[in-house]
């Protein structure tokens, strides 16, 4: 392995493990219209460019897709890509005959809501086929690491945005009395890394915007 240069305040780590500050990567389909064929394609390419990326962090990884109509879906969860994207052999197990069972009663309604309850066991990413663009992420913890994983990417505000960080702001007092004072909990707040308090800072903004501009167009009413 090749040396690396370290910048001022970068720390010498002296184990035989993978350090790096995360990785990000994005697609977007400039090809409105989605050939039954690509199904996918969008979804399949983000995870390939986050295996090329997967020395840059493998405590946790996530994806967000959105469709041409702006549909938003996101995966996230601890572990690295070929561990999290993984279907789980058991779970398909089980919904495959759950579901043939209730094609054979005849209860479409409760098979509905039984395939989006287990869609996060089963690892179910088909919802990702349609996807125009998406964006991935992979962490490496450099704030917090050991307590809870902070999977990426973060949706936030409304109408939704996502958002996906590398590297890590040292100082987030800042960023916690601003939205302290803004009538967020401060339990949230101090659960939050910096990457969940830059995108709530955000989505503040944004609802300020949005809310002033109805209001000057005098469509925005206040309850």
């Amino acid at each position: 392995m090749a040396p690396t240069s370290l910048r001022v305040g970068d720390k010498l780590h002296k184990d035989d493990k993978l350090h790096e500050k995360c990785g990000v990567f994005g697609i977007y389909k400039f090809n409105q219209d989605v050939p039954q064929s690509n199904l996918g394609d969008i979804f399949k390419q983000t995870l390939a460019g986050l295996l090329g990326l997967q020395h840059r962090g493998q405590e946790a990884t996530g994806i967000a897709t959105f469709t041409n109509n702006n549909e938003l879906n996101i995966s996230k969860g601890s572990g690295t890509v070929s561990d999290f994207f993984k279907k789980n052999p058991f779970f398909e197990a089980i919904k495959e005959k759950v579901n043939y069972f209730m094609d054979t009663i005849g209860l479409p309604s409760f098979k509905s809501t039984f395939n989006e309850t287990f869609k996060e066991y089963s690892k179910d990413f088909s919802a990702h086929n349609y996807a125009q663009k998406a964006i991935g992420h992979l962490l490496y913890a450099t704030s917090k690491a050991g307590e809870r994983v902070h999977a990426q990417p973060i949706k936030e505000g409304e109408p939704p945005f996502v958002l996906v960080h590398n590297g890590n702001l040292p100082d987030v007092d800042n960023l916690k009395a601003f939205l302290s004072g803004k009538g967020h909990p401060e339990n949230i707040l101090n659960e939050s890394n910096d990457s969940e308090l830059m995108a709530k800072t955000i989505a503040q903004f944004q609802a300020e915007i949005i809310k002033k501009r109805a209001e000057t167009n005098g469509s925005y009413k206040v309850i």
